[in-house]
């Protein structure tokens, strides 16, 4: 199993032993540009994102559409992978092939939980960052 399919299942065990066995680019992209972060934002997979992160997966990478793993964590949902994101420096300035960040688009979906949190979440960062 490669790193996209376990990343896409949520094989945790396996995406640790692929990380430890292989020298594995986190950012190699598929014939979408999806990465394994991507991947693991859209099926929501909190401890593989992490995982992803801390070994240096690069949180602001684009797909085909400039879309972000950010982008995927709030179309799909995913609070918890949300705040994770942003917590560790995701832009969520990004604006994907149509112009849209993740803001707007959770924004025009009717997602406010996901809005809510990416609005306290800027206030805070920007209050840490003055």
């Amino acid at each position: 199993m490669d790193i996209f399919v376990a990343t896409r299942k949520g094989d945790l065990e396996r995406v640790k032993e692929l990380v430890k066995e292989n020298n594995i680019n986190l950012n190699l992209q598929n014939e979408f540009g999806n990465t394994p972060l991507h991947n693991a934002c859209i099926y929501g997979h909190l401890k593989i994102v992490d995982i992803l992160v801390n070994i240096g997966a690069d949180l602001n990478i684009n797909d085909v559409w400039k879309n972000t793993p950010l982008y995927y964590a709030y179309i799909y949902g995913h609070l918890n992978i949300v705040e994770f994101l942003v917590k560790n420096n995701a832009d969520f300035n990004l604006k994907n092939n149509i112009g849209k960040t993740p803001l707007d688009v959770s924004r025009s979906r009717g997602y406010n939980d996901i809005y809510t949190l990416l609005n306290l979440l800027i206030v805070l960062k920007n209050l840490k960052n003055n």
